[in-house]
């Protein structure tokens, strides 16, 4: 389907119209598998602009329509046009993306920074590697949207977190255990996530985290 292909290049919406504005964390609930994005709304004098933007890329949004809380738009990928329609709901969106060809899916988000808020706290974290099975607690802290954290060991060592970002759903972030740097990266989101870690030689493992 055109319209899923289109998502995976970038991956994709009662307020004030006002309210709208920011930078949201989407999900685009496409057939095969859901989609991450990152949509940014501007809004000066009347006049709005936004994108979608993900890993892949961007796209700017264009015929932007706002009215008590809901947005229209479309955007363009390729020769292929497609149509938002989103409404606000408190601090989150739903709403639908249709492509020419009558094909379409949900997409929900939430503001950025709720999405940074809801990681923050205190996880038990299980990887598994070919030594061993680690069991740790990690925290995530929050302060003003930028993201940091710490590992503590059963032992009782604390090791912290590098390069904590929250983007498009995902949550990344370094351990630096001489001599190894894994890069861990989970599906933000509820009470548990799931994820991967990854070496420098490019061995990958299965990593949990439960609050």
């Amino acid at each position: 389907m055109r319209l899923t292909a289109a998502f995976c290049i970038l991956g994709l919406a009662p307020l004030t119209a006002a309210d709208l504005a920011g930078e949201w964390d989407i999900t685009a609930h496409a057939p095969n598998r859901d989609m991450k994005l990152s949509l940014v709304l501007k809004e000066a004098g009347g006049k709005w602009t936004g994108s979608l933007s993900s890993e892949r890329g961007s796209v700017e949004l264009e015929e932007i329509r706002v009215s008590g809380g809901e947005l229209s738009s479309k955007f363009t990928v390729g020769s292929v046009s497609y149509t938002l329609k989103l409404s606000a709901d408190g601090g989150s969106l739903k709403g639908s993306a249709s492509s020419g060809d009558g094909v379409t899916v949900a997409v929900d988000g939430v503001r950025a920074g709720a999405a940074a808020a809801r990681v923050a706290g205190k996880w038990r974290m299980k990887a598994v590697t070919a030594r061993r099975e680690y069991d740790v607690e990690l925290e995530i802290t929050e302060s003003e949207g930028a993201l940091g954290g710490r590992i503590r060991t059963s032992e009782g060592d604390v090791v912290p977190l590098r390069d904590v970002k929250l983007s498009g759903g995902k949550l990344e972030f370094k351990i630096v255990v001489d001599p190894e740097v894994y890069e861990v990266q989970f599906e933000a989101g509820g009470s548990s996530m799931k994820g991967t870690y990854k070496l420098a030689d490019g061995t990958t493992g299965p990593v949990t985290a439960t609050r």
